[in-house]
C-alpha cells in the first residue's frame, strides 16, 4: 500500500467528462487552451507568484497550461480550472499533480488563485474536496502539499487541510535554493477485502454458483489487519458439497447443512461491518473477480439485499 518511485497508479482519463468534483461554492474542471487568458492573470503576477521569486512569461504561461492537458491524459489528474458557481468565474487553478519528494514520487493537492480572489477561502475549500477524492475516488493512501517555507497562507490552507508537516528541504528554482516544507495527510479509511467460497447448486433445472461462506478482512490502509469476519453459510437449494470444493476449501457437506442461511449470515455480516463503519470510512474490494458477482447473483436467487456497492 505504500507509495514511492516505480509504482504506477491507473486512471482512467475521459476527455468528455470535464468537470472533475464540486463544493458547495465552486466547481474544479479540465483546462483547455480558452482558459490561457485566465491562468496568466495567475501566473504573470508577480504578487501571486512571489513564492517562485518569478512572474511567468506568456510563452512560459502556455507551456504551463501546456503540461496540465498532458498531466490529465497521462496521470489522470493535474491542475483543474476553480470556477466559481454563482457567476462562472475563473478563480485559480487547484488540483492533485504527480511531484519528486526527496527520492520518491508522491501525489501532490496543490492551488493558485488570483490576486483579487485570496483570502475567500475558496483554496481551502478546493484542497480539501480534493483531498476528499484523491481517497475516496483515486484510493490513495496520503497526500501532500509541498510548499516554500516562507508561504504562510498555503501552510495554513495544507494544515486546514488536516495535513502535517513532515520534511523540510531545499528545491532549486531559476538558480535559487529555496526551503520547502512537505506536508502529509494520510488515507484514513478503513479497507475491507471480502473472500467467499462457492459451489453449484442445481435448481428448477438450473445450475447456479451459491456462497457457502462469507469471509473478509478489515485493514487500515496501509495494510494492517484491523479485524476479520468469516462464517459459512447454507444455500436455499443445498444437498452436497462437489467434491473438489469439498477438497479445496475443506468444508464437509454436514457444516455447510448445520450452517445458518444467506439471510442470517448476511445480517451477521452488516452488525460487524457497521460498528467499523460508524468510526471510519470503509473502502470494499473483493479477493478475486467472481467473489462479488457470484455473491450479488446468490442474493438475486433467495431475494435478499445484496451487503455490498
Amino acid at each position: 500500500m505504500q507509495e514511492g518511485i516505480g509504482k504506477k497508479r491507473e486512471f482512467v482519463y475521459n476527455n468528455s467528462m470535464k468537470k472533475v468534483l464540486e463544493t458547495k461554492r465552486v466547481y474544479l474542471r479540465e483546462m483547455d487552451y480558452t482558459d490561457f487568458d485566465d491562468l496568466c492573470e495567475i501566473l504573470c503576477d508577480a504578487r501571486v507568484m512571489k513564492a517562485y521569486e518569478h512572474a511567468f512569461s506568456k510563452e512560459e504561461a502556455l507551456d504551463w497550461l501546456k503540461r496540465q492537458m498532458q498531466r490529465y491524459k497521462e496521470d489522470g489528474v493535474g491542475l483543474w480550472a476553480m470556477i466559481r458557481k454563482s457567476d462562472q468565474a475563473f478563480l485559480g487553478q487547484c488540483g492533485i499533480t504527480v511531484q519528486q519528494l526527496c527520492n520518491r514520487q508522491v501525489y501532490e493537492i496543490g492551488y493558485l488563485l488570483k490576486y483579487e480572489h485570496w483570502h475567500h477561502g475558496y483554496a481551502r475549500e478546493a484542497a480539501i474536496a480534493c483531498r476528499e477524492y484523491a481517497f475516496h475516488t483515486l484510493k490513495l493512501d496520503a497526500v501532500y502539499s509541498i510548499i516554500r517555507d516562507t508561504n504562510y497562507a498555503s501552510q495554513k490552507v495544507a494544515l486546514a487541510n488536516n495535513m502535517k508537516p513532515i520534511v523540510t528541504f531545499v528545491k532549486q528554482y531559476y538558480g535559487m535554493d529555496m526551503p520547502h516544507i512537505a506536508y502529509e495527510v494520510k488515507n484514513p479509511c478503513l479497507c475491507l477485502y471480502v473472500d467467499s467460497e462457492f459451489d453449484a447448486v442445481r435448481y428448477a433445472g438450473k445450475h447456479y454458483q451459491c456462497v457457502i461462506s462469507l469471509g473478509a478482512v478489515l485493514c487500515d490502509f496501509q495494510g494492517n489487519q484491523v479485524t476479520s469476519f468469516y462464517e459459512t453459510i447454507r444455500p436455499r437449494y443445498f444437498k452436497s458439497l462437489t467434491r473438489v470444493v469439498s477438497q479445496i476449501t475443506k468444508l464437509t457437506g454436514q457444516e455447510i447443512r448445520s450452517s445458518k442461511s444467506l439471510a442470517e449470515v448476511l445480517e451477521h455480516f452488516e452488525r460487524w461491518l457497521c460498528q467499523y463503519q460508524k468510526q471510519q470510512p470503509v473502502l470494499s474490494f473483493s479477493f478475486g473477480p467472481d467473489d462479488k458477482r457470484t455473491l450479488n447473483k446468490h442474493c438475486e436467487l433467495e431475494k435478499v439485499d445484496m451487503p455490498l456497492a
